[in-house]
């Protein structure tokens, strides 16, 4: 997946989560649960990123769609 971080928090469980704006052709992976709009090592904000995981709907966090665990990411310099 390709994208744009537009937030990032660290969570009380040790997750961290990063919120991307999807690239069009990515899009219609988010599932109805997903934010709307989607708000040391890790992108920053405003940074274009692509990103490798596992795709899961997390039934925890209201059925939005993620990527856990992020395998692997990085920069795309535009």
């Amino acid at each position: 997946m390709v994208g744009t971080v537009v937030s990032s928090s660290a969570e009380a469980d040790g997750d961290v989560h990063l919120q991307i704006r999807l690239d069009p052709p990515y899009q219609g992976v988010l599932r109805p649960g997903n934010p709307d709009p989607l708000l040391g090592g890790l992108p920053g904000v405003g940074e274009h990123v692509w990103m490798e995981g596992r795709y899961i709907l997390d039934s925890q966090h209201h059925a939005w769609a993620e990527l856990h665990p992020l395998y692997r990411w990085g920069a795309i310099n535009q």
